[in-house]
């Protein structure tokens, strides 16, 4: 299941004190309320200066004048159906793509980050004891969580983070597998010298929609992390 979705857009400095981009954020952004503080003159470029969420409050915006940030809850009417997931994720990006557009942002770095659960690995601290992590120890263990960062396409930062959590279901408290999934174009920005760009955001989130569920059981199972041949 997929409890959240982050889309992080870092830009390069824009004016959110501007009243005409606050109205085109508005105008373009409807699906939201947006709340708007004034700062002193001097205060960081990186102060959240507006926010908002949608009305049931499953999406949430934030916006300093160099960060674009959108979180998006899933309740249990969208958990176990991924393709509504991500339908829902791609139709409020495509409304902040469409947004920062017509102020004229210019984009520094993108990136997508999901959290999936995975209940049904019953014995998820055990199975990356034993196929990931690899650790011996007469002591016992309550956690593990490890992190695993490929480079994709050259151009993509894939990190995937793997950890055991407590879980309740109708059988009562049980263990389930947390993975978070962040991808973004920092090495094809930073390390290729190339040039970020909000068209990228649909990539990036193809990206993520590409990692299911047996992928991510055939790395447990085998210690195999294939992308693309899962």
């Amino acid at each position: 299941m997929i409890n959240n979705i982050q889309y992080s857009v870092e830009l390069l400095p824009i004016n959110i004190d501007d009243k005409a981009i606050r109205r085109t954020l508005e105008d373009n952004l409807t699906d939201f309320r947006l709340s708007y503080w004034t700062l002193p003159p001097n205060a960081p470029q990186e102060v959240i200066r507006m926010i908002g969420q949608t009305e049931h409050g499953h999406s949430f915006l934030q916006f300093s004048n160099q960060l674009a940030l959108l979180m998006i809850n899933f309740d249990e009417l969208y958990w176990e159906d991924r393709d509504q997931c991500f339908a829902y994720a791609h139709e409020k990006i495509t409304r902040l793509k469409t947004a920062l557009e017509m102020i004229g942002a210019r984009v520094r770095h993108l990136g997508v980050i999901s959290q999936r659960v995975m209940p049904e690995i019953v014995q998820p601290l055990s199975m990356l004891r034993d196929q990931i992590v690899k650790i011996e120890t007469d002591l016992l263990v309550s956690n593990i969580a490890t992190k695993i960062a490929v480079i994709c396409e050259n151009q993509y930062f894939v990190n995937i983070e793997m950890s055991n959590l407590p879980f309740r279901d109708e059988s009562g408290q049980r263990e389930a597998l947390s993975v978070i999934v962040d991808i973004n174009d920092k090495y094809g920005v930073d390390s290729k010298g190339g040039q970020s760009s909000l068209d990228r955001l649909s990539k990036i989130l193809d990206l993520q929609k590409h990692i299911s569920d047996e992928m991510i059981n055939n790395l447990l199972r085998t210690g195999r992390l294939a992308l693309y041949d899962a």
